[in-house]
């Protein structure tokens, strides 16, 4: 199981090595619900160069300035333009893969990790808001959810290790600092919204204080605890909506534990390895994306196994779902495949509500609008889709 894990991580690590790069020309391309008035410009197809082995090493890309993206009338071809699932999308360079993306908790806002900037887009117009230099790829966002709408916060964990909170429409870095000795993979923020909680590639989980940083404003947070969250790796960490339970994953395994005392609750077993997890919105459920193109669904009370998913197709290779996301109605489980696809589910019953490949690559990164069935995806090829679940 080691073997196996070590494999398919490496796999995501040897892709996320690609993703720096600079900052290109991007479009925006919608269907005809959204209103579009800036003149069409030149855009960089998403599938225009291969990406290059990752034993290569990669050309700089050409000098380009900060453009922002532009929005015009008429779609550009796309595997997805005549779905009618599909709201709207963004190209950009085919370096700046898309790895994170988050809506701010009233929705009006979603934050989008392209290569080595966050964009932050207000909703539903799309229109560019404000665009953040972090300068490494960051590897999870998360809005504050007790920072007003009027200004919100976005906290991020980056790929040389550190946390960074931003105020994001002023572009303004409220606080930095080294959190990880390794890459910083996820973070997430307490229900209460006493704590951050965060992991990386030292295989350790930590909690860091918000109650004093909102207090004082101080740039660094203080440590709360820390506890050895695996073998290897930790790619995520997530809080359930009470709080009661924090959990992460250490290979083919799923740590729960009292946040407040940091022992450990239970833990689950998986058959494979484990890439991604969350909770339904009621803290019943917790879904763990998997190799193999699985996706279980455990109880998290009880620790008993409720159902598989398995996203469809034949594959050469073994795929991986990167992501998983439930709506904020608990109705809906979606999940974004290694090979590009995406697939949504009724948690009630299973069905399959949505099968698509939303993406020419790896899809990265999906999250739900906070208030809506509507679900942002982002991939390795390079673009931001938006779907309705109500074509």
């Amino acid at each position: 199981m080691f073997l196996r894990f070590f494999s398919a991580l490496g796999i995501v690590g040897l892709l996320c090595l690609a993703a720096c790069g600079g900052v290109g020309s991007a479009q925006v391309t919608a269907a005809p619900a959204i209103a579009r008035t800036a003149a069409p410009q030149p855009s960089v197809s998403p599938t225009a160069s291969p990406t290059p082995s990752p034993t290569q090493t990669r050309p700089a890309p050409a000098s380009t300035p900060n453009i922002t993206p532009t929005r015009t009338n008429t779609p550009e071809p796309s595997p997805t333009a005549a779905n009618p699932y599909l709201l709207a999308e963004i190209f950009y360079t085919q370096w700046d893969h898309v790895l994170a993306l988050a809506w701010s908790p009233d929705g009006s806002l979603l934050a989008v990790a392209a290569g080595s900037q966050v964009y932050i887009y207000h909703y539903p117009d799309l229109a560019q808001a404000a665009v953040l230099p972090v300068g490494l790829r960051p590897s999870q966002l998360a809005f504050d959810p007790f920072s007003p709408p009027s200004s919100p916060r976005l906290a991020m964990a980056v790929r040389d290790g550190s946390l960074q909170i931003w105020d994001p429409l002023n572009e303004v870095l409220l606080a930095s600092w080294e959190a990880h000795r390794k890459s910083a993979n996820s973070l997430m923020f307490s229900p209460d919204g006493a704590s951050l909680a965060s992991v990386g590639n030292d295989a350790m989980v930590r909690l860091w204080d918000m109650t004093h940083f909102r207090t004082t404003g101080e740039a660094k947070l203080d440590l709360l605890a820390e506890m050895v969250g695996g073998a290897v790796a930790v790619p995520a960490v997530r809080f359930s909506p009470d709080g009661a339970l924090l959990a992460s994953v250490d290979l083919g395994l799923l740590r729960l534990r009292d946040p407040q005392t940091q022992r450990l609750v239970r833990t689950l077993r998986t058959e494979t390895s484990v890439f991604n997890i969350e909770f339904s919105p009621d803290g019943r459920w917790l879904a763990a994306a998997e190799l193999d193109n699985q996706l279980q669904v455990w109880d998290a009370t009880s620790g008993e196994l409720a159902y598989t998913l398995i996203v469809p197709g034949r594959w050469t290779g073994r795929p991986f779902l990167w992501a998983a996301a439930f709506n904020s109605a608990g109705s809906l489980l979606a999940a974004g495949s290694s090979t590009g696809r995406i697939a949504v589910w009724s948690a009630a019953d299973q069905a399959s509500i949505l099968d698509v490949f939303g993406h020419t690559r790896g899809c990265t990164s999906l999250a739900f609008h906070p208030q809506a069935n509507i679900l942002a995806t982002g991939g390795l090829d390079g673009v931001l889709r938006i779907w309705t679940l109500a074509p």
